[in-house]
């Protein structure tokens, strides 16, 4: 059985089948839940995201939908290749906390992971001067 075929049963046999809150999809209310699993997992990312940027101390606050703003507004593609992500891309402080950037949605972008995990903490400049 597909994952499709699952979700199709749970939602057939759900009492009551209502749209996320976030994306809009939908799906079973069990125990009052208003936002989908997989929208649940970038919420959460984002709180910690957050939550690291408040200890250091950087300020900026961004959500989840700003996420999904962000990757709309690339179009799906890697901040510095230009690859297509899919849903396997990471969220990228521009300038690194560690370098005092901010949380913010100003200074996030969608990378793909490969990308990402050449940048590490590296300034802009410094990294996309090896990219090209």
């Amino acid at each position: 059985m597909s994952e499709s075929d699952s979700t199709a049963l749970t939602l057939e046999n759900a009492r009551v089948v209502v749209p996320c809150r976030l994306c809009g999809n939908p799906m079973a209310a069990d125990n009052g839940k208003i936002i989908c699993p997989d929208c649940q997992s970038k919420k959460y990312a984002a709180y910690s995201r957050n939550r690291r940027a408040k200890k250091i101390g950087n300020g900026g606050v961004h959500t989840a939908a700003d996420i999904k703003a962000q990757y709309d507004r690339q179009r799906g593609k890697c901040f510095y290749c230009g690859r297509d992500v899919g849903d396997n891309y990471h969220v990228d402080h521009v300038v690194p906390l560690a370098l005092g950037g901010s949380n913010g949605p100003e200074n996030l972008v969608i990378a793909c992971p490969e990308c990402n995990g050449k940048k590490r903490a590296k300034h802009p400049m410094d990294f996309c001067g090896r990219l090209f």
